[in-house]
C-alpha cells in the first residue's frame, strides 16, 4: 500500500480512539461504556466511505481496500459499527453528486468523502 493509505488509516484510527473518554477517575462513564460495548442489542452505527477507485480498492486485493481495513480495526476493538464501501472506480465529483442522494437514503452515522482525483 502507498503512504496515503497508511496516513488515512492512521488518521481514522486516531479519530476513533479520540472519541473515547479515557479519564480513569470517572468510573461511572467507564462502566457505561463497557455495558454499551457488551450490549450486542445496541443499535449498530454505520460508516459510509463514499469515493472513487481509492475507496473501492481498485487494483488491490479486496481485503486491502481501506474501508475493509477500517472495518477489521473496528471489529478488533469490538465497536458496534458497520462500514459500507460506496466507492466506484472512475467516479468524479459530478458523478458522486449524482448518486449521493441515493446513498443518504439509509441511516448514516459517519460519512467519509473521498472524491476529486478523477475530475481532471
Amino acid at each position: 500500500m502507498n503512504k496515503s493509505y497508511y496516513a488515512f488509516y492512521i488518521f481514522l484510527l486516531i479519530l476513533l480512539v479520540s472519541c473515547t473518554n479515557n479519564n480513569p477517575k470517572d468510573a461511572a462513564v467507564q462502566e457505561e461504556k463497557k455495558s454499551l460495548v457488551a450490549d450486542t442489542t445496541a443499535k449498530q452505527k454505520t460508516i459510509v466511505f463514499f469515493g472513487n477507485s481509492l475507496t473501492a480498492g481498485y487494483g488491490v486485493d479486496p481485503t486491502e481496500a481501506y474501508p475493509v481495513l477500517i472495518q477489521n480495526t473496528i471489529d478488533s476493538l469490538k465497536l458496534n459499527y458497520k462500514v459500507i464501501n460506496a466507492g466506484v472506480s472512475g467516479e468524479t465529483s459530478a458523478g458522486g453528486n449524482g448518486r449521493i442522494d441515493w446513498i443518504l437514503r439509509q441511516p448514516v452515522d459517519v460519512f467519509v468523502l473521498e472524491l476529486g482525483g478523477n475530475d481532471g
